[in-house]
């Protein structure tokens, strides 16, 4: 029997999460509607207890979140009818996944059910910025101006997310080339050695057999092969682990304890933070979810925890700022204009400001990112490139201290 996990809030605005069993995924959405609960991730999960299985998790790209929304907000704007739109949008996308989707939406679309409700069955697909955005869209009568804002939204994430994988290419392909230096020194250049340092004789140095013990290791046809399989398997606990709720917090915890790094990534934050409750708040969606959606749009345990918080001092009368200073993870110049906002009533324009702001910064911090990483890869480099030629001349040195003791 298929068994589905979900995460689903209540009448209370609270967060319930729980199992369904021997139920179609089309229908989980409709018995957790029946319990009072709102669904906000439904995933497909497994009855097994013992042993694991491997899934490749599809996600469709922002790029075309965002060319979907775009589009869709362009012709609502037109004037055509949202089941039309859909089927048109069905018949010129690319990506697969979305289209499959998307035809699931629309039928459900056909049968009556609200555009934001058929999406919310596909968590796994549609963001829970785009479902809310959509939902308060469709209440106020906007649905083509929040569709509008999200895409917008898309957009620049997109962009961010660009930006930081173009800073790390340089990085990235300096390790590649330390990996194939190293492997071509240890496999081809190291054996040569082997003969010479044979009709030396004598002890050779620790590293020098540490070195021609690896060169030894590459001649084996499975040491690749190993290799390789713990490298997977480093992969698969470092996700198990993850996954878990206090790995995933010690690991996540981390991204705020490295030295130069801690201050950036807060930046980078605080640009996503402040650009989704910019969004969310002008838009009319209530506080609480915002921070629902804002939890899942920045996916960091630590932050969860404290937006968390945050909810639980909103829902007893405090304002948004003191919970938020008391987390500890946002630059005080967002506090103190969320701050303003509350007094001023000015919040979602306020927050923009902030938005905007750090935008910029992003840029900036990238930037510092780049050049932090850049002179730490070299330095690895060196080092190792160092610690391979001293294995090999330590040798040589002993050989000729020998023969100057013997001359």
């Amino acid at each position: 029997m298929p068994l589905y996990s979900y995460k689903a809030k209540n009448l209370k605005g609270e967060i319930e999460k729980g199992t369904i069993e021997g139920v179609e995924k089309n229908n989980v959405y409709a018995v957790l509607k029946s319990k009072g609960l709102f669904p906000m991730d439904i995933k497909e999960t497994s009855n097994n207890k013992v042993g694991f299985k491997i899934r490749l998790k599809k996600k469709v790209p922002m790029v075309y979140m965002y060319l979907f929304c775009k589009q869709f907000s362009i012709m609502i704007n037109a004037g055509v009818p949202i089941i039309q739109t859909l089927d048109i949008l069905i018949k010129q996308e690319d990506n697969e996944l979305l289209k499959s989707t998307l035809k699931k939406v629309a039928e459900d679309v056909h049968k009556g059910v609200s555009l934001s409700d058929a999406m919310k069955k596909h968590g796994e697909v549609f963001p829970n910025i785009l479902t809310s955005m959509i939902e308060v869209g469709e209440l106020s009568g906007n649905l083509d101006r929040a569709l509008e804002d999200v895409a917008k939204h898309f957009e620049k994430e997109n962009s961010l997310k660009n930006k930081i994988k173009a800073a790390m290419m340089y990085p990235v392909f300096i390790l590649g080339v330390a990996i194939v230096a190293m492997i071509f020194m240890i496999a081809v250049i190291v054996p040569k050695f082997i003969s010479m340092f044979d009709a030396i004789g004598g002890d050779l140095p620790g590293i020098t057999k540490l070195v021609l013990g690896l060169a030894d290791k590459f001649k084996e046809p499975l040491f690749l092969g190993e290799i390789v399989i713990f490298i997977a398997l480093l992969i698969w606990i470092f996700n198990t682990v993850k996954k878990s709720k206090e790995g995933g917090l010690m690991i996540d915890s981390l991204y705020f304890k490295v030295p130069l790094l801690n201050k950036e990534f807060k930046k980078i934050l605080a640009a996503r933070f402040a650009r989704t409750l910019a969004l969310l708040v002008a838009s009319g969606v209530p506080i609480i979810q915002s921070f629902d959606v804002i939890e899942s749009v920045i996916n960091n345990k630590v932050v969860s925890n404290g937006i968390e918080n945050v909810k639980n001092e909103v829902r007893g009368g405090s304002n948004i700022a003191r919970p938020l200073d008391e987390m500890n993870i946002f630059p005080k110049m967002v506090i103190q204009m969320i701050v303003v906002g509350e007094e001023t009533g000015t919040m979602d324009s306020t927050i923009a400001k902030i938005a905007d702001f750090y935008d910029e910064e992003v840029d900036s911090s990238i930037k510092k990112l780049t050049s932090i990483i850049e002179p730490v890869m070299i330095l690895l480099i060196a080092i190792f490139v160092g610690f391979v030629v001293l294995a090999m001349i330590l040798p040589i040195f002993s050989l000729e201290q020998q023969l100057g003791t013997i001359m």
